[in-house]
């Protein structure tokens, strides 16, 4: 059951299932699909993340209820976890809309929501704050960085799944007493590996897709590649990390900065598409390789091998 107040000019003060409490004002982001508020679970008095759908209809009620089946999934231990990973990688659903069967769906106020557990800040707050400061990571704090991402690519290949939108926005900082742990969030349109589907389905964000994707859209032609079948494979997941990694070392957006330069210069995605999956060699040029390597060999040489088209 959802309660609410509000009075003109102020936001909506609402509760959900007389437990979950937010603002309109308290919004922490949103996508196609839905909004996510900063709310209060009531019964424990602890902050939570709340993401409430747009609507009921059939794309908002996929994501919801995959989002729900990914997150149990994903929480199961299975195939190889990196060493003293300390947990989960991916964000915990705590909560959810039930309908009048007490199954996940649209509540009797006709609301479909779930109930996250809130995190600190996204890495695009961290990079963007950093860049502004012109404050460079050290390489300590590189490495534990490049831990937690690949460490939570690799939850996903044990459990066989694809994220496909793997960016700095999605990915979270939750602190744990003195510590903290970065996770991926957003498990609306994950997706099993090895299982093809519509591309016209697959939800990414063209700066941070693999190279796999942007060729089979020029395979199939321009307004040809939503109907097409597309097989989604773990690797995909390992470059969109590559190019998480990729800004956290030089602070700078530079698959991004390309993707906005031709989409002006062209006024659509084609052209960056073909440079992205035709373009022989690897993303890693000589002068931001001999960059790396002024810093450390081993960061020069993880850049190579994890963008390597």
């Amino acid at each position: 059951m959802l309660h609410g107040c509000s009075t003109p000019g102020r936001p909506l003060q609402a509760t959900l299932q007389g437990r979950y409490t937010y603002s309109t004002h308290d919004v922490l982001g949103e996508g196609r699909a839905a909004r996510v508020y900063k709310g209060i679970d009531r019964r424990l008095g602890s902050p939570v993340a709340i993401k409430i759908y747009r609507d009921t209809d059939r794309m908002c009620q996929h994501c919801f209820h995959n989002s729900i089946e990914m997150s149990s999934w994903l929480k199961r231990p299975m195939g190889r976890q990196p060493a003293g990973s300390g947990g989960l990688w991916t964000v915990d659903i705590m909560g959810h809309s039930v309908d009048s069967r007490g199954y996940p769906g649209v509540d009797s106020d006709g609301v479909m929501f779930t109930v996250m557990e809130l995190g600190a800040e996204s890495l695009e707050d961290v990079l963007a704050n950093r860049c502004r400061e012109e404050r460079h990571f050290s390489l300590t704090e590189l490495r534990e960085l490049h831990w937690a991402l690949v460490s939570l690519a690799c939850q996903l290949e044990s459990h066989g799944v694809v994220h496909l939108d793997i960016k700095p926005s999605n990915i979270v900082r939750f602190l744990k007493g003195e510590r903290c742990q970065w996770k991926l969030v957003d498990l609306d349109c994950a997706v099993r590996a090895g299982v093809a589907v519509r591309y016209g389905d697959v939800t990414f964000t063209p700066p941070y897709m693999a190279p796999e994707l942007a060729r089979a859209y020029l395979k199939a032609g321009p307004g040809n590649a939503q109907h097409c079948p597309v097989v989604l494979a773990v690797s995909m997941d390992l470059w969109s990390v590559g190019i998480c990694v990729l800004e956290t070392v030089f602070l700078s957006s530079l698959l991004t900065d390309r993707y906005l330069q031709l989409k002006r210069r062209t006024g659509g995605d084609n052209e960056f598409l073909r440079w992205l999956g035709e373009e022989p060699g690897g993303l890693i040029l000589p002068n931001m390789y001999d960059a790396a390597r002024r810093r450390s060999g081993e960061l020069a040489d993880f850049l190579v091998a994890i963008l390597k088209k």
